[in-house]
């Protein structure tokens, strides 16, 4: 009986969640055609399973949705006009780092960093939080920003 207690609070103490990534971030990135972008990035968390919402001047608007495995944080998103994918590391003061890419993007691959903003931004939410339809591109080579323009 104290093997099997034993073991299963070892079990239940290896089954929590090593990072909680939940709250409100500064996002900074470089974008396709070689441009800066800044947005406020909302994480909520299910488990190790994550929500994210990317908020951009002018009202745009991303959804993901992904999950952690170790250090990293993998995502796939959609940006109201195309879907892509961003993989983060976790660092130990949980800024993520990550590089992301996008349908159409030509195998090219760009940088992005998030970074938790103070307590006293915890819980606002920023407006817009649904992508707006987009027009899809006028040919397989059209990539503008598909995140922002600044």
């Amino acid at each position: 009986f104290a093997v099997l207690s034993i073991s299963l609070i070892v079990s239940i103490a290896g089954s929590e969640k090593k990072h909680d990534l939940s709250g409100v971030y500064a996002c900074t990135g470089n974008s396709p055609g070689g441009r800066s972008y800044r947005a406020i990035v909302t994480i909520v968390g299910q488990g190790n399973v994550y929500r994210l919402r990317w908020t951009f001047a002018g009202e745009r608007g991303n959804l993901g949705i992904g999950i952690v495995h170790g250090n990293t944080l993998s995502v796939s998103y959609h940006s109201g006009r195309s879907n892509g994918i961003v993989v983060y590391d976790i660092n130990e003061s949980k800024e993520l780092v990550g590089e992301w890419t996008v349908a159409g993007a030509d195998g090219v691959i760009f940088n992005e960093t998030l970074k938790k903003l103070p307590a006293s931004y915890q819980g606002q939410q920023p407006r817009s939080p649904q992508p707006r339809d987009r027009e899809p591109p006028n040919s397989e080579n059209e990539l503008e920003n598909p995140i922002i323009e600044l």
